[in-house]
């Protein structure tokens, strides 16, 4: 059981759906007060921009449909870089009422990702984590995450500062992502049986 829990693949999986999906629901607390940094929260229409959302999470499900051909891994390369990309307008431009269509523009990419994400997550997740333990590691998956939401949560920081930091996880999971598919081109995986799922 904790061979399965530890090796290479199955530990990737884990920092990415951590990474990945703690990113988003600290996302959700943040979206609204970012696009009405100066005015009443009441006057956004948050009825459309929701749906814009959900429209572009379809999107980019339909997208990675189109991409599944693709090595799940690089896929998933693609939507945390453009992910950390899309958080980076508002983290370095700043919360304010003259950025707020750009950042605008930023969370619809963003929701495009999320879209993409979770349909390459499953996939790669399906390839890396065995059958005979996957319940066990997916709520094993679930633990960093949660504890990520609640300690933002519960510490307040500015939203410009958790921005930043939705910047920085996913950068990090590009980061990750990277490393691991060179190595994964350039070994293959009889040369590293940490690999093996």
């Amino acid at each position: 059981m904790l061979q399965t829990l530890f090796t290479t693949k199955v530990m990737l999986c884990c920092a990415l759906v951590s990474l990945f999906e703690s990113s988003m629901f600290i996302f959700v607390f943040s979206w609204t007060p970012a696009l009405s940094p100066n005015s009443d929260h009441a006057l956004l229409p948050a009825g459309f921009i929701f749906a814009v959302y959900m429209m572009t999470c379809m999107s980019g499900a339909s997208i990675y449909r189109l991409c599944n051909r693709l090595q799940t891994t690089k896929i998933m390369l693609g939507i945390f870089c453009l992910a950390s990309a899309a958080m980076a307008v508002p983290a370095f431009g700043g919360i304010s009422e003259e950025a707020k269509y750009i950042n605008f523009g930023a969370f619809v990419i963003f929701e495009l990702c999320v879209g993409a994400y979770f349909p390459a997550a499953a996939s790669m997740k399906n390839e890396f984590v065995g059958d005979r333990h996957r319940v066990t590691v997916y709520n094993v998956f679930r633990t960093p995450m949660n504890i990520i939401v609640v300690v933002v949560l519960l510490t307040g920081p500015s939203l410009l500062s958790s921005f930043q930091l939705l910047c920085m996880q996913l950068a990090l999971g590009t980061v990750i992502l990277a490393l691991f598919c060179i190595c994964r081109n350039g070994t293959s995986d009889k040369q590293l049986p940490l690999l093996s799922s």
